[in-house]
């Protein structure tokens, strides 16, 4: 056998990405948020009507 040993755990970003619900739950957010804010910049945008 050589000295090469094998990691007891896989590395941190490994374990993130093997959780499936946190990945789904993450990108829910981001694309929730991300619409969000476009449309609330974009109603900010439009002109106010003149009385």
């Amino acid at each position: 056998m050589s000295g090469h040993q094998m990691p007891t755990e896989p590395p941190a970003m490994q374990l993130w990405f093997d959780r499936i619900f946190v990945l789904l739950v993450i990108s829910i957010l981001i694309s929730g948020i991300m619409f969000n804010l476009w449309g609330i910049i974009d109603a900010f945008s439009i002109p106010l009507a003149k009385p």
